[in-house]
This record gives C-alpha cells, structure tokens and sequence, in this order.
C-alpha cells in the first residue's frame, strides 16, 4: 500500500504495537495484553487476545528483526499458525511511503 506521509510518520504509526488495534476489524474484538514498554526492539514479546469465529484466541509475537524507519520481523512464537514470519518494509516513494508486508 503506498501512505500519502512521509516514511518517519508512517513507521512510527506501525512500530508501535498498539496502534495495530486501532487497524483491526472491531468483530475481531483485537486487544494489546502486553503492558509497559513496548518500545520496538528486536527482542520485543507483545501479547494479544482476539476471537476469530466466536473463539477466542492468544497470540505471541517476537521482533526478531528491526532497521528503524526501514523494516521490522514479527515472528509468531505462540499462534493459531504453525509459523508465522511477517515482514514490514517501508520505502520512499514520490507519493509517500511505500508499505510492504
């Protein structure tokens, strides 16, 4: 998806795992479990509950990867997947930032 902001604002916008929430169908009833720092940092755990088709689910991210204002990992370590590797990458581009993921 190209994000008519430029690439630092954008970024900010992703790297913070509570902002994810704020994305997500509200049927999926998604909430951030973690508390405190939740600074981006590879090392990062971040826990989440949600339903999906009425059940409720938990899910555990780790931040295996992270080049600020470049991309981050998030690899799933407790997940309703058997792996789970999601890659963010965020380039200039003449419209804005590019979001690849």
């Amino acid at each position: 998806m190209t994000v008519p902001r430029p690439r630092p604002e954008v970024f900010a916008m992703f790297e913070n795992p509570r902002n994810l929430a704020l994305i997500t169908p509200k049927g999926l009833g998604f909430q951030v479990l973690s508390e405190g720092d939740l600074t981006m940092r590879v090392g990062l755990e971040i826990d989440y509950r949600f339903r999906w088709l009425g059940l409720p689910m938990r899910w555990r991210t780790l931040i295996t990867e992270y080049d600020r204002l470049n991309h981050f990992v998030d690899e799933g370590i407790r997940s309703p997947y058997r792996l789970w590797r999601h890659r963010h990458e965020f380039t200039d581009v003449p419209a804005g930032t590019e979001v690849l993921d």
